[in-house]
């Protein structure tokens, strides 16, 4: 999830493999907070930089906006982009998590007003950063 081209909040999803289908959505993904924890501490947070990297160049070339970006983890290190989406939150996947929401890294300070006024922050300061430019906000 990302305010132009700041990262706001990252989800982990996941399919295994055994489902026969490379498609991944937010009911797919298991409710296991050991595995979801481990792919985000061993395989997201370590590149954290590079996906903010990646989601600052997207925001450049796509504009201020709140978008949701679906990044893939490569087995060849890539971080290639399925999908990039104007979108405020992730409601299916925040419902479908929900059960074990308290037990999952990335999942702190998601819910509610904490995200709301996270969003808010990089709104304004993305706002600022661009303020010498003519741009407008998509809010959809």
């Amino acid at each position: 999830m990302c305010v132009a081209g700041y990262v706001l909040d990252i989800y982990v999803r996941w399919r295994p493999v055994e489902d026969g289908t490379p498609n991944v959505h937010s009911i797919d993904t298991p409710l296991d907070p050991e595995l979801l924890n481990f792919i985000y501490l061993q395989h997201v947070q370590p590149r954290m930089e590079e996906i903010r990297s990646l989601c600052a160049n997207l925001g450049a070339v796509l504009g201020p906006a709140l978008y949701a970006h679906d990044i893939l983890l490569s087995r060849d290190g890539r971080l290639p982009v399925c999908e990039a989406g104007l979108k405020f939150d992730d409601a299916t996947l925040l419902d479908h998590l929900w059960p074990v929401s308290s037990e999952l890294d990335f999942m702190r300070g998601t819910f509610a007003y904490e995200f709301a006024e996270k969003a808010g922050r990089m709104i304004v300061e993305s706002a600022k950063n661009k303020s010498s430019q003519s741009t407008e906000w998509i809010f959809s």
